[in-house]
């Protein structure tokens, strides 16, 4: 038996020379391996045994690809018309056609006529072969159908498929995580789907959000499992001996018997604990940049826990996604269908709507506010790695734990930061942010300012029914805090003034003075520096006033209890007594008017969609806007692509030609995209070649956006919207960030064919997902 170091060793000379090239790979071993024979022979075995996934074996050379067919156009089996190419990989192509017996769309799948070497194409050609078997056992309603197969004049095969009209589970997935009863909907029918096929004797092998296609019949959202490419089909559904493979899949979606190239039933359901945990967090359990370093994460078992990223997911769930990914395949669930289907029973049952806010009591929350100094200078690899550790850091403070321990916590994250909300203690805050002042002296690279306030919130639930807060609590705890520089801890008057009654506190703060923030309010501002904890720095944009150490008064204990017992008095008399205060509301309608090709659909006519649809290439598409309000309106396009990390933007409204351009329209004015102009014809958005999603961003606001007001002038006809600046760029990305954490509330008017949005706050925000093939 190989011991760790041994298993570490082998493994990483093995990524060695897998980078290598393959020419110069028996040198490299001879001179790394030296007299170490059996090391070099076990390193042998796993290269023999070794296939790149999928998506990255090689497309063929060009001088190769010059004799490849050009499908568009070609008449298949005399029956399937090609319509386009939908995918190409190193393998095979992927066509759409339309099947001019029936008069429907398919797919047709066919392997390319590469020069593959010998033992790959062998591979390629057995494994085509086995999802030919493998769909034409599966008879369930989410596996995609096989209907025909067939071979070319060349003697190829090709295999022929029911054309599923919808989008990826990928394109569903937010950074945050969707509705927890929508996942574990979704997630229970692909445990039966998966179930099905493994009766069959069929393991997936590349199980991951790609793979898995949302169809909607009605109202009703359905799960088609796609793409047996490289499943492995046993002798028979009973047989117990577990065969060496080639390795084969998506790294991230693979358990770790699959990279030893054995796959069995239970890798699948690994797959499927990757994408629960992806589906309900927004992101994966493990981050890795090599297989080597995933294994080693596997082994160690997740450290990040689902619930530490949605706070509002059961317990019971977590446990159960938790045993789906256990490294031994004997710990999993015993069935995709039982894990499926136990996860959707949880999550139903701790679905039910949390108040959003109406009729709730006002409570006093004590509220720490942090964010990253510099973080939208920073590359988005740097800031999702700091955001990780400031994560990480937090999730260790003990006294964040122990007001968990008494749900008496809520986390917000805030795109660059976060915030923790306490109940019942007034010191909690505080003592959690010298807590995190320490601890981040190991981490010098994470430069944090905090601010402290207490104040009234309210309890309420986001769209997800992730818990959340609102109120002018945590409003001027981020107001506090946008005072300091890094390693600042600020409190507002009202804080300081009950901490300096409590212990030797007192001694730790120090008067800054007064400070006008946003909207004309006046803070008053005390600095906590506490030895080496802290900034014993003035906040450079506060106003010194009196430069004071705060000492204790002999009437301060007094005030400080009265002030404590009116807020409690207001509260309760507020709560009983009167209505709540009137929260800003913003409303916002759209629509979508849709013209097919009309090359490939003569005589059609432009069409009004309240929604999203799947586009092809040649249609075109105009975005219709109104509101009951009136505001300032930014619309921006973020493309499929990322450019050096970030991503592509264009400013669609307001143009330059648009009211001068500005943002600001009145209540009930149509908002026409690309505006009307002297040629209607040409007033579409047109869709192209390159497949994708792209993002529409709504931005409503009762007052001008300054992130979004020096970009707008981007939209004239020279620059074509295009944000060129990498620091606007990422002033935009971080912006809408931040507000996509407030979802709006939406509602399909199919009536008036439009999409009715509304949102608490100033500002709205919205996506508009455009899918197109």
């Amino acid at each position: 038996m190989r011991t760790p170091e041994r298993q570490r060793q082998i493994n990483q000379l093995m990524q060695a020379v897998l980078a290598s090239e393959p020419r110069l790979r028996a040198a490299y071993l001879d001179h790394v391996c030296a007299d170490d024979v059996k090391l070099r022979a076990e390193v042998e075995a796993l290269l023999n045994g070794h296939v790149p996934t999928v998506d990255f074996i090689p497309v063929s050379q060009p001088h190769e690809a010059k004799t490849e067919i050009r499908w568009t156009g070609k008449l298949v089996g005399g029956r399937y018309l090609i319509e386009k190419e939908l995918a190409r990989g190193g393998m095979g192509v992927v066509l759409l056609a339309r099947d001019q017996r029936l008069n429907q769309a398919v797919v047709i799948k066919v392997l390319l006529d590469s020069a593959l070497e010998p033992k790959l194409k062998e591979w390629v050609e057995r494994h085509f072969k086995a999802e030919i078997a493998a769909l034409s056992l599966i008879d369930h309603p989410g596996v995609v159908r096989a209907i025909d197969i067939g071979e070319l004049p060349d003697g190829r095969s090709y295999l022929v498929m029911q054309y599923v009209q919808g989008s990826s589970l990928r394109s569903v997935m937010e950074w945050q995580g969707i509705n927890l009863e929508r996942a574990g909907k979704l997630l229970r029918q692909l445990g039966h789907a998966l179930t099905a096929a493994h009766e069959h004797g069929i393991i997936h092998r590349d199980l991951k959000p790609e793979n898995v296609m949302l169809q909607k019949v009605g109202a009703e959202e359905y799960v088609k499992l796609i793409d047996f490419g490289i499943a492995t089909v046993r002798e028979a559904p009973e047989e117990t001996h577990v065969k060496t493979t080639m390795v084969a899949g998506t790294p991230h979606y693979m358990a770790p018997e699959q990279f030893r190239g054995k796959p069995l039933p239970a890798s699948d359901i690994y797959a499927m604990g990757v994408i629960a945990f992806e589906l309900i967090t927004g992101r994966r359990p493990f981050n890795a940049d090599s297989p080597v370093e995933l294994g080693e994460l596997q082994r160690a078992g997740v450290k990040l826990k689902p619930r530490d990223l949605r706070s509002a997911l059961p317990e019971a769930a977590q446990s159960l996604i938790l045993k789906a990914l256990a490294f031994e395949p004997q710990f999993r669930p015993p069935s995709a269908r039982d894990f499926g289907d136990a996860l959707a029973r949880i999550l139903a049952s701790n679905s039910a709507p949390l108040s959003t806010g109406e009729g709730q009591t006002l409570e006093i929350g004590h509220v720490l506010f942090t964010d990253l100094v510099g973080y939208s200078k920073l590359t988005i690899d740097e800031q999702t790695r700091l955001i990780q550790l400031l994560r990480e850091t937090v999730n260790a403070s003990a006294e964040l734990q122990r007001a968990q321990m008494n749900s008496q916590l809520i986390c917000l994250p805030t795109g660059d930061g976060m915030a923790l909300v306490f109940f019942g203690d007034p010191m909690a805050p505080v003592k959690c942010a010298v807590e995190l002042a320490r601890e981040l002296k190991r981490h010098p690279e994470i430069k944090l300012r905090m601010g402290i306030h207490s104040g009234p919130v309210q309890r309420i639930a986001d769209i997800n029914q992730n818990r959340n807060v609102s109120g002018s609590g945590i409003n001027l705890a981020q107001r506090v805090m946008d005072v300091g520089d890094a390693g600042h801890i600020l409190l507002s008057k009202a804080t300081a003034d009950i901490v300096s009654q409590v212990g030797d506190w007192a001694k730790y703060l120090r008067d800054c003075g007064e400070y006008e923030v946003k909207h004309g309010v006046k803070l008053h501002v005390f600095n906590l520096h506490k030895g080496e904890l802290g900034n014993p720095k003035p906040p450079g944009k506060a106003r010194s006033l009196s430069g004071k150490l705060a000492a204790p008064k002999p009437w301060l204990w007094l005030a400080a209890l009265l002030l404590s017992l009116a807020l409690g008095v207001i509260a309760w008399l507020y709560s009983k007594a009167a209505p709540n205060p009137p929260v800003t509301e913003r409303r916002l309608s759209y629509s979508l008017t849709v013209q097919k090709d009309t090359q490939r659909f003569p005589g059609s006519k432009p069409f009004v969609l309240p929604g999203e649809i799947i586009f092809e290439a040649g249609y075109q598409v105009r975005l219709n806007v109104s509101s009951p309000q009136s505001g300032y309106l930014y619309v921006l396009n973020e493309g499929p692509m990322q450019t050096n990390g970030l991503p592509d933007f264009n400013v669609l409204f307001p143009p330059t030609t648009f009211n001068n351009g500005s943002a600001e329209i009145n209540a009930n004015q149509p908002i026409q995209l690309p505006p009307p102009s002297a040629q209607p014809e040409a007033d579409w958005f047109v869709f192209d070649q390159e497949e994708g999603v792209e993002k529409i961003w709504l931005v409503f606001s009762e007052q001008m956006v300054p992130e979004l007001e020096a970009v707008k002038a981007r939209a004239n006809p020279q620059e074509r919207g295009i944000i060129s600046n990498p620091s606007q760029l990422n002033a935009v990305a971080q912006f809408l960030a931040a507000q996509a954490i407030n979802k709006p509330e939406t509602e399909k008017d199919e009536a008036g064919k439009q999409t009715k949005l509304k949102g608490q706050g100033p500002v709205l925000t919205s996506v508009v997902k455009l899918e197109h093939h």
